[in-house]
Order: structure tokens, then C-alpha cells, then sequence
């Protein structure tokens, strides 16, 4: 295996690890995000509690 292959395949692998760290961070935003309670807006709050 030559230089140029070998720094191909070190730098695919880089870039490969980059993603994958990506992809992991926005799979845990998205989980927390959804685990969260929905936040109400204080207006429809208010129309709901009115129409109780």
C-alpha cells in the first residue's frame, strides 16, 4: 500500500468517525428534545382554561 492510499484510507476513516459523532449528538438532542413536556403557549393556555 502506497502513501496515497494509506492517508486515503486514515482520512476516510476521520471523516467517518466525524459523522458517526454527528449523527450520535443529533440522535441525543432529538431524544431530549422529545422527552421534554410539551410547553403550552400561555394564549391557548388561557383559551382552554377559559372554555373549563
Amino acid at each position: 500500500m502506497n502513501i496515497t492510499q494509506k492517508l486515503s484510507k486514515i482520512l476516510a476513516i476521520k471523516i467517518s468517525d466525524i459523522a458517526i459523532n454527528i449523527a450520535y449528538t443529533s440522535i441525543q438532542a432529538s431524544i431530549a428534545y422529545a422527552l421534554e413536556e410539551p410547553k403550552m403557549p400561555k394564549l391557548l393556555l388561557k383559551k382552554i382554561s377559559n372554555l373549563i
